[in-house]
């Protein structure tokens, strides 16, 4: 996920899978998040594991995400490898390339 204070980009890679299967955005609001938690563990049974790059909105977001029952990590932007001359950066795309760092247990 690519979490900023008005919005937030969600890149989901199923379990088995390498892929990017579904990318949304929705408004940083609890009632959004609840929708997104109940859609997440309903359509993926099992455990729901999230990520976000730590930033100004801090662990309340962590806090929530834990309190609606997915299991929820915070990796600190200087972790997250960056390729030599990517320069586009988008929030669609930071979130897809946490979701397949996270995928590829590659999150410290």
């Amino acid at each position: 996920m690519d979490v900023h204070k008005k919005s937030i980009n969600i890149a989901v890679i199923p379990a088995g899978s390498s892929k990017v299967t579904e990318q949304w955005k929705l408004e940083n609001e609890p009632r959004s998040l609840r929708r997104l938690a109940k859609h997440l563990k309903e359509r993926y049974s099992g455990s729901v594991q999230a990520v976000y790059e730590a930033g100004p909105c801090g662990y309340g977001f962590l806090h929530q995400m834990t309190e609606l029952g997915i299991d929820c990590r915070v990796i600190a932007p200087s972790l997250i490898p960056k390729k030599p001359g990517e320069h586009i950066k988008t929030d669609r795309r930071d979130a897809a390339n946490l979701a397949a760092m996270f995928r590829a247990d590659a999150c410290p």
